[in-house]
């Protein structure tokens, strides 16, 4: 465990700590400016996921389906409003559109500028796709609760990617998160599990 937390930031160990001593009222930690990489991820790979984080896959295909399929007009799904996602398969569809209709594809996957950005008060921040010696989706995220949201979030991320870049099944994933949550009682099973992915 302290190997890992050498490769957070002193805040958060600073902010662990004073969380040992309860002088937090919130049942949860702070993990400020948390880097996650995942190399090589499938579809495959969602299921090696879901069973190391213990997350309930369920529901992550049932948010993921509603979205894709443009029902997130309204309705809620654990902690998702549907209605804030639905911009991300506008966006996905417009990018996939230039692609597939600019005259050399291979060109203009190589730009920087397929992107979606979200309002400020999304957890979301943005997404980038990017296609150079492999494949990558690189995310902002302002916030994110890491066992209650963060798969799923990957998985939408994960999606789009497909759906933009649409010949292509295997991605790098880069997270950067601003403010990543954890709660106190999982701070432990957080480290051994995810440390291998924390930058």
């Amino acid at each position: 465990m302290s190997e890992i937390l050498e490769k957070l930031s002193p805040k958060a160990k600073q902010i662990i700590k004073l969380a040992r001593k309860k002088k937090f009222v919130s049942n949860t930690v702070e993990l400020p400016a948390v880097t996650l990489r995942f190399k090589d991820i499938t579809e495959e790979s969602f299921n090696e996921l879901f069973d190391l984080i213990g997350f309930n896959i369920k529901q992550a295909w049932e948010i993921a389906n509603a979205v894709l399929e443009l029902r997130a007009t309204n309705g809620q799904i654990g902690n998702y409003i549907l209605s804030d996602y639905a911009q991300l398969w506008f966006n996905a569809d417009k990018l996939r559109n230039i692609v597939r209709t600019y005259p050399d594809a291979d060109e203009i996957i190589t730009t920087r500028q397929l992107s979606i950005t979200f309002d400020q008060m999304h957890c979301f921040q943005f997404i980038n796709f990017m296609q150079r010696d492999k494949s990558y989706i690189n995310v902002g995220m302002r916030s994110c609760d890491f066992y209650n949201n963060f798969i799923t979030d990957m998985y939408l991320a994960y999606v789009a990617g497909r759906k933009v870049l649409y010949y292509k099944q295997k991605f790098d994933m880069n997270f950067l998160i601003g403010s990543l949550h954890v709660y106190k009682k999982d701070l432990q099973e957080f480290t051994k599990v995810v440390g291998k992915y924390v930058v």
